[in-house]
């Protein structure tokens, strides 16, 4: 199966979190790759969470629940999820390169300059509920570089969660989870 899959377990105080890639063509786009998680309690005290993942190079973007996930209870049939796993990864697919092509045309400025495709980074901190330490670290970059992205923000965010140290794996995924979140419905509200 390994020849077929790349995948690993995370897990802490009764919870597991895995995470599946298959190596299958048609679950890649470019350097794009669509995978699942799948979340659940020893204890069965919480229910079965399938969820849809991106891996671009070394950083994993969560796609909503709400847009494409599956929770069920424990007592529930949960294969119907793995039959429907293509059309389902097909759907994210779309929307994700959509957020791939939209993001990188528009630019992040520090004040209200005025231009359509200009975003004040203070309006979409707001927006993306972004720290104040996180937010710091965002406006150095953004005055060093004239052409920060929404795009250039957005990998930022993600990176700068994935490195901070957590108490747990499953809480950095908890993390994620929420951040990218955010960012998808900060897309939705833009329209893209």
């Amino acid at each position: 199966i390994q020849e077929e899959v790349e995948g690993y377990v995370v897990h802490n105080n009764g919870y597991a979190m895995v995470k599946i890639f298959p190596k299958l063509e048609e679950l890649k786009e470019g350097d794009n790759n669509f995978g699942i998680v799948a979340i659940n309690s020893v204890d069965c005290s919480s229910s079965i969470m399938i969820r849809f993942i991106i891996r671009k190079g070394d950083l994993q973007f969560y796609f909503p629940a709400k847009i494409a996930g599956l929770k069920k209870n424990h007592y529930g049939n949960v294969n119907i999820v793995t039959q429907n796993y293509i059309s389902v990864v097909n759907s994210v697919k779309h929307l994700w390169i959509r957020i791939v092509n939209e993001f990188p045309k528009y630019k992040i400025v520090l004040n209200e300059e005025p231009g359509q495709y200009n975003l004040p980074l203070s309006q979409v901190a707001d927006q993306l509920d972004i720290k104040p330490r996180t937010l710091n670290k965002l406006k150095t970059q953004i005055q060093t570089n004239n052409d920060y992205t929404l795009w250039d923000l957005f990998i930022k965010i993600v990176e700068l969660t994935s490195d901070k140290e957590y108490k747990s794996d499953i809480s950095r995924e908890v993390r994620l989870d929420k951040i990218c979140q955010k960012i998808f419905e900060y897309s939705v509200m833009m329209g893209i």
